[in-house]
């Protein structure tokens, strides 16, 4: 199945052009040279059983963001989260695992009428959250950003594979199903002042995910694996170099394997600054 999903990306990779409007992926943070942009946001999210008698999760999920502008055409960052999980009697809160990515430029062309652009991005996920909190394993991530931009309008396009479990153990020695992310966000500018430096956009994101089964001694695990499509509104102010954000990301449509549970809607509220 690895193989199968790892040439679904690269098929992917020909996908039409496409820009950065995103709210609940991160690979359109871009600071210029020598800058640097800080993200952070309240996800509130959870699973509803499928089956009587079991208990709903209730999470959330406050990461933050630093990316910094390391050279031109280079941006390298960070996010780390702090996790609440609440389960029937059973309740975690702590450090989630630290996340670690590159992006950098591959093309760029800038004309009066638009900008299009093309950045691989490469992460890699570190086995630092705290116990039940962890994935416990190494998890890489590599992916590829486009960005297109024409008049008020902006479109982006993330395309993610990851690799969990590349290296390490989970609990139980069970070998995580990897993961295959498209994320299309489209917005429109709406000019408050005079000289646009203060802006309301609205935004729409079209997300899919598709997690591959769990494994163990090379026989599928049950109750592990899904996919999901989400349909999310949202909406963006920006006043000069703070911007603030608001996204509802609802499951349209969801199959999971087995009792696993379904996903709920997620409300994301944050901030982000360049300075």
């Amino acid at each position: 199945m690895r193989i199968f999903y790892l040439l679904v990306f690269l098929i992917s990779l020909a996908a039409p052009r496409l820009n950065a409007a995103g709210i609940s992926v991160d690979s359109g943070l871009t600071p210029p040279l020598d800058r640097w942009i800080v993200r952070s946001q309240v996800r509130l999210t959870g699973r509803e059983p499928i089956t009587a008698g079991a208990a709903e999760m209730d999470a959330t999920v406050v990461p933050l963001v630093v990316a910094y502008g390391l050279r031109s055409g280079v941006t390298v960052m960070l996010r780390q989260a702090v996790m609440s999980r609440e389960m029937g009697a059973m309740s975690e809160t702590g450090l989630g695992d630290t996340f670690l990515m590159a992006k950098f430029k591959a093309l760029r062309i800038n004309t009066r009428s638009y900008v299009f652009g093309i950045a691989p991005t490469l992460g890699l996920e570190l086995p630092t959250g705290e116990t039940g909190l962890s994935s416990d394993t190494w998890d890489l991530r590599p992916g590829l950003f486009f960005t297109f931009r024409h008049g008020l309008w902006d479109e982006d396009l993330v395309l993610a594979y990851t690799w969990n479990g590349m290296a390490g153990e989970s609990a139980g020695g069970v070998d995580p199903g990897d993961e295959l992310a498209i994320n299309f966000a489209i917005a429109r500018q709406f000019g408050l002042n005079n000289d646009f430096s203060i802006t309301l956009a609205p935004l729409l994101e079209l997300s899919y995910l598709d997690v591959s089964h769990a494994e163990l001694g090379g026989n599928p695990v049950g109750d592990t694996g899904e996919s999901v499509i989400y349909l999310s509104p949202g909406v963006k102010l920006t006043i000069n170099s703070l911007v603030l954000e608001a996204l509802w990301q609802n499951p349209s449509w969801q199959h999971q394997n087995g009792s696993l549970a379904e996903r709920r809607s997620t409300v994301l509220v944050g901030a982000r600054v360049m300075f």
